[in-house]
């Protein structure tokens, strides 16, 4: 009887404990599992949110591809966006305005190389010639004219300069955009000093193409993350290009 006495007041002095104990035990396996299942949601949210995205890359890379802008500039892009861990919504929106900017490049550089192609009018006692065929725009000219356009240059006006330049429409574009880039020079003057280069021939051009690179890279705005996993970069609007309002730059 002694013995009975002994372990019930043994174990009533150890209940609180063990039902302490099992109390924090299902308190915390009920925390594990809301914090597994929170866990779970984001993951598919998350998911969700990128297939949507990759979605709207490729729609926009297609599209493009169709406007006659080389799918392996925008890829570069995407990728590119990638590799600094921008989230995938955000290198969608940037393609997608991207995409518009060359596609619309694209158009009038076309536009304007098959109108001088045409052959003038042959005199009434001579046979009419036959139309050149349009020199195809390169994928340099067309990059460089986007950045141009991006900085304020008419599309009107790269397509004159591209009409004049001749086998220098690369780099005459290139030298526009890093002269116009941050601002360095007004859309109006740098179409006047890569006009008056290119009068000047070769070695004048490339010199100008030196300066403006330099210019452009001292210029270039520092990247700055942002909590949603971006790289944004603050850069003010300018009147006649397009503008994008994602907050976002993946390069040029």
């Amino acid at each position: 009887m002694r013995k009975l006495i002994c372990s019930i007041i043994t174990a009533a002095a150890f209940a609180p404990a063990l039902l302490s104990a099992q109390t924090t035990g299902q308190a915390s396996g009920h925390a594990t599992t809301k914090a597994t299942t929170r866990t779970t949601t984001q993951a598919t949210s998350q998911t969700s949110t990128d297939a949507a995205a990759e979605a709207r890359i490729r729609a926009s890379i297609e599209n493009a591809q169709s406007r006659g802008v080389p799918s392996s500039v925008l890829e570069d892009k995407v990728a590119e966006g990638r590799a600094k861990g921008v989230a995938s919504a955000r290198i969608a929106a940037a393609v997608e305005h991207r995409a518009e900017v060359l596609a619309r490049v694209s158009a009038a550089l076309s536009s304007r190389r098959e109108e001088t192609a045409k052959p003038a009018p042959a005199p009434a006692d001579k046979p009419a010639r036959d139309d050149k065929p349009a020199k195809a725009v390169t994928t340099a000219e067309l990059v460089a004219a986007a950045d141009a356009y991006e900085n304020g240059v008419s599309l009107q006006s790269i397509a004159n300069l591209s009409a004049h330049a001749g086998n220098n429409r690369a780099l005459a574009l290139t030298v526009l955009a890093d002269l116009v880039a941050g601002g360095n020079a007004a859309p109006s003057n740098a179409l006047v000093r890569v006009e008056a280069a290119l009068n000047g021939g070769a070695d004048v051009l490339a010199r100008l193409g030196n300066e403006a690179k330099a210019g452009a890279a001292a210029s270039r705005p520092a990247v700055t993350a942002t909590g949603s996993g971006a790289a944004a970069v603050t850069k003010p609007g300018v009147s006649g290009a397009v503008t994008s309002t994602t907050g976002v730059k993946i390069g040029h």
